[in-house]
């Protein structure tokens, strides 16, 4: 099931941006926000999370992936939609792009001439 962590104390919670259960804290702004939703198994596997909540717990600092961090202000702050990265297609549609493009110069050929 997947879960998230507080970015405050570490303690799991159900959702990224609910309250935690055990300290009160409350993602507010968009970074804060952008860190909690880094902080689930969405993004991180179940041993990163792991070693973050303890280090969490221990008092410890704690670096979160930064693109992660970067992309979700985005979103949270309304930049993700015109500021999003071209998708460069897969292999398999590659190949289909380059036969239409093949076919129609093929028929631009043999109907201009």
């Amino acid at each position: 099931m997947a879960h998230a962590i507080c970015i405050q104390c570490g303690e799991t919670k159900a959702k990224a941006l609910d309250a935690c259960p055990a300290c009160a804290f409350e993602p507010l702004s968009s970074h804060e926000k952008a860190q909690s939703m880094v902080a689930t198994t969405h993004n991180l596997s179940e041993a990163g999370l792991t070693h973050i909540a303890g280090a969490l717990m221990r008092g410890e600092p704690v670096e979160l992936p930064f693109e992660q961090v970067l992309e979700y202000m985005d979103m949270f702050e309304g930049r993700a939609e015109a500021d999003a990265p071209v998708r460069v297609p897969s292999k398999g549609c590659a190949w289909l792009v380059l036969f239409w493009v093949l076919a129609g110069l093929a028929g631009l050929v043999m109907f201009s001439g």
